[in-house]
């Protein structure tokens, strides 16, 4: 089965062909309380080297996912996706008179609004986040994924994400949102859950519209 131009197009969560609860492993608010969150972070947070040295200023995390560029691209460019795959950030809605700005819920601190753009560029695999909490004027606080071909750079059929955070000034002032502030040492371990939740996603959806991955031994496949 080949993948057309209009099924890449359509990756929206609206209307998925495998629906989250289908999905096994996902680590989301709607399956795990904060302690348990907090617990895996914990299991996750050891290091031989000190964890502020290593992720005290950017964070960056890589997968290599055996599906196409395109299809990861779409579904990060779709900001009511982030609902799916991110821990806490559920109901976003287009700002209304604020052309490509985003309204949603962030439930690491209940009752907290963030505010969000996406900036895409296909030709370069570039999909970033500028968002903040409660600020629909400043985005300060940057999320930015890259896309690479695994062909062209590890030739391997697939795709090699890249996610970085970085460490604004904004997050040494504390402030009302403390414990968001408080959690950037932690971002490394809370953002990884984060994304192999959207590898998961993404690897089952294609599987279930194509019948295999990318790194399947497949006949007229990628």
């Amino acid at each position: 089965m080949s993948i057309t131009e209009n099924t890449l197009a359509n990756c929206s969560s609206t209307n998925p062909t495998v629906p989250l609860e289908q999905i096994g492993g996902l680590i989301r608010m709607e399956t795990h309380t904060g302690e348990d969150v907090m617990r895996i972070v914990e299991e996750r947070y050891k290091s031989i080297i000190p964890h502020e040295e290593v992720h005290g200023t950017f964070v960056t995390l890589t997968r290599f996912v055996p599906l196409p560029l395109d299809y990861i691209f779409n579904y990060l460019a779709h900001v009511p996706n982030l609902e799916e795959f991110t821990l806490s950030l559920r109901n976003f809605q287009p700002c209304p008179g604020r052309e490509g700005l985003w309204k949603g819920e962030e439930h690491f601190k209940a009752g907290t609004k963030i505010y969000l753009k996406c900036v895409a560029h296909r030709e370069s695999g570039c999909v970033d986040h500028p968002c903040a909490w409660e600020n629909s004027e400043n985005l300060w606080s940057y999320y930015a994924f890259r896309l690479f071909d695994g062909k062209s750079v590890m030739n391997q059929p697939g795709t090699v994400v890249q996610w970085t955070n970085f460490r604004h000034k904004n997050y040494d002032l504390g402030g009302p949102f403390k414990e968001l502030i408080e959690a950037f040492p932690r971002f490394y371990e809370i953002h990884g859950i984060e994304l192999d939740n959207l590898v998961r996603i993404l690897e089952a959806r294609f599987k279930h519209e194509y019948g295999y991955l990318l790194n399947d031994s497949v006949p007229g496949g990628f």
